[in-house]
């Protein structure tokens, strides 16, 4: 019995993984017109909904790594879909901030998103969809927490 929890535990995982990919996939795919990723997009979006930030900021926003931002934003800025401005307060640092071009592609950015998952969704009864989500949630929370008491575990030792 606790063979086959494993067994469907590991295929749920490869189900979810194998989701996310084609959701990325054709998002990405939908998104080529504009000349833009997914990533771009998403920092697009971040920068609509909170302003101007750093690139800290915005790496916590997006759930992306400092590493794995820099050449990301370079390529932004040389399209012309973000710049970078002086940091009101502290004159060594910058903020990014999204430019009118962006902006023009605000509404087809977000009707791109919804549609892709409206596509992958249509049929499913919206409970089943709740459900679904609300399990995704805590299952997040759980990796969340079990990262933090790890993380708590270190320090102590």
């Amino acid at each position: 019995m606790n063979e086959q929890i494993t067994d469907e535990k590991a295929c749920l995982a490869f189900l979810i993984s194998k989701v996310q990919l084609k959701l990325r996939h054709r998002l990405n795919q939908k998104l080529r017109k504009y000349d833009i990723t997914l990533e771009q997009r998403q920092i697009i979006l971040k920068l609509f909904t909170y302003g101007a930030m750093s690139q800290r900021e915005l790496c916590e926003k997006t759930l992306t790594e400092p590493s794995n931002i820099n050449m990301t934003l370079k390529r932004m800025e040389q399209r012309g879909y973000i710049r970078k401005i002086k940091h009101p307060k502290d004159k060594r640092a910058s903020l990014i901030e999204a430019t009118p071009k962006a902006l023009e592609l605000r509404e087809e950015l977000v009707q791109a998103g919804q549609d892709n998952l409206g596509q992958l969704l249509e049929g499913i009864d919206q409970e089943k969809i709740d459900n679904t989500f609300e399990v995704l949630q805590q299952m997040y929370k759980n990796a969340l927490e079990e990262e933090l008491n790890n993380s708590l575990k270190l320090d102590i030792v």
